[in-house]
Parts: structure tokens; sequence; C-alpha cells
């Protein structure tokens, strides 16, 4: 028989994530208080967070794939791929900064029009973030670049795919607790 106990922790689980879905008896609310108001901040909100997500798959599994196909091999096996790399290396960060800029800038409106402000440590981590996030952005880039520096990355390849991978799992740590922070949800 299938062990299902650990459903029991999902309530408590739930309430310290997403506090304003529980109510203090611990029963969910009214589905009416769960519906959005689809008008268009939210269709921009949705629309913006789906392309921050697409735009650090793209980028992070770009790294990814290059870590763990390209890296043992020499230059040549990329060589005559970089420029449709570098291509989406660029869309994906112009995507990145534009919507991760926005997606800040209206958690930190939805609080202020509370009367609220963000938690303390919430800034900071989206700083730690951000800087990563630039350097993710700068190790796909100079991977993809023509110039004699890039020439000196990629001889390193396989190091800076390793940096650049573990920026990558430090941001989605990141990002983890500054959801679970009490911030409104876009």
């Amino acid at each position: 028989m299938l062990d299902m106990t650990w459903l029991d922790a999902v309530p408590a689980l739930l309430a310290q994530t997403a506090p304003e879905l529980i109510d203090p008896n611990g029963a969910a609310p009214a589905g009416e208080a769960l519906q959005p108001t689809v008008d268009a901040k939210y269709m921009l909100g949705i629309t913006s967070r789906v392309l921050h997500i697409l735009s650090a798959i793209v980028l992070g599994g770009g790294l990814f794939y290059l870590k763990t196909v390209f890296s043992k091999k020499s230059d040549g096996a990329f060589a005559d791929r970089r420029g449709v790399w570098a291509k989406w290396v660029g869309i994906a960060s112009l995507l990145l900064i534009v919507t991760g800029l926005y997606n800040f800038w209206a958690i930190n409106s939805t609080v202020k029009a509370d009367g609220a402000e963000l938690p303390k440590p919430y800034h900071m981590l989206f700083g730690i973030k951000a800087l990563l996030g630039v350097f993710v952005m700068f190790v796909g880039s100079i991977l993809a670049g023509k110039t004699e520096a890039a020439d000196k990355f990629r001889a390193a390849m396989p190091k800076w795919l390793n940096l650049g991978w573990a920026a990558v799992l430090a941001i989605v740590v990141l990002a983890a607790v500054m959801r679970s922070l009490s911030v409104p949800l876009l």
C-alpha cells in the first residue's frame, strides 16, 4: 500500500510559503478568494514571469548542455555553432534583465500599495541573484564571443562552464528562498 502520510504536512508547508492561502483555522479559503482579477496588469505579470522563466531555461540549459556535451571536446566542436548560441544568449539576457526588473518593480509596488515593505532580506537576495545572473550572462556571451579574450576563456571552457552552472544553481536556490518570504504573488 502506498504511504500517503506526507500529505498531512502540506497545510503546514503551504502556511509557511503562502500564508494568504490558509485561514487561521487551517482550512483553504473559499474558491473565490483564490481567483485573480484577470486584467491587463495581471496578464502583463504572467507574461513577464513566463518570459523570465523561459529565458532562464534557455541560458541555464544552454550552459548545462555546453558543460555536458562540449566541454570535454575541443573548441572546434562548438566553433560552427557559436553564432547561434550568441544570438540566444543575447535574447535571453535582454529578456532576463527587462522581466527581472519589471517583476521586482511589480512586487515592490504591490507591497508598498498595501502600506508595507518587502522583508529586509529580499533586497539583499535580489541583489545577489542579479549579480549572479549577470555573471551567468557574461559566461554565456564570452564563450560565444569572437575576440582574443573569448578565445582565452574558451581555452578554459570546462572551468567557466562549471562556474556558470554553479551560479545557475545558486540563483535557483536564492529564487526559492525569495519565494518563501512573505511577498505577494504576481
